[in-house]
């Protein structure tokens, strides 16, 4: 096996990249305490998602970039938790679209603050087949 040497910059490169790609963390999206459904009002919950870019964004922490996730994908995170309240006792599937999720920070005098862009409307599909808009968030 061939021993390959490097240049001071291409040390300096290698080093430098190293310390950034440890430097930067993924913090996953916790969805705790799912929705409930008390009145047995929903048979399925489908999330389609419709984002142009799937990455939600970053946050500075302590001076350290962090990415913000979902722990596997916004689908199957989402239909997840909110299947965890479902009895498939209801008569109605319910359709999440969501459109935009993003994460930013601006930075502030003296401090950052977070902003949240979110669009995501919410469609049922009754047993008659009529799908209907029951709300929209932006």
């Amino acid at each position: 096996m061939p021993i390959i040497k490097l240049t001071y910059e291409e040390n300096i490169l290698f080093l430098l990249l190293s310390v950034f790609l440890s430097a930067q963390k993924t913090e996953l999206i916790s969805l705790s305490r799912p929705p409930k459904d008390n009145k047995n009002f929903i048979k399925t919950f489908t999330v389609i998602d419709q984002r142009s870019d799937k990455n939600i964004g970053t946050l500075i922490d302590h001076n350290k970039e962090v990415t913000v996730a979902f722990e596997h994908n916004a689908v199957k995170d989402l239909q997840d938790w909110v299947g965890q309240s479902i009895e498939i006792k209801g008569k109605n599937d319910l359709v999440l679209l969501l459109e935009d999720l993003k994460i930013s920070d601006e930075q502030k005098e003296k401090s950052t603050v977070g902003k949240l862009q979110f669009r995501a409307s919410t469609f049922i599909k009754k047993q008659t087949g009529i799908i209907s808009c029951i709300g929209k968030i932006r």
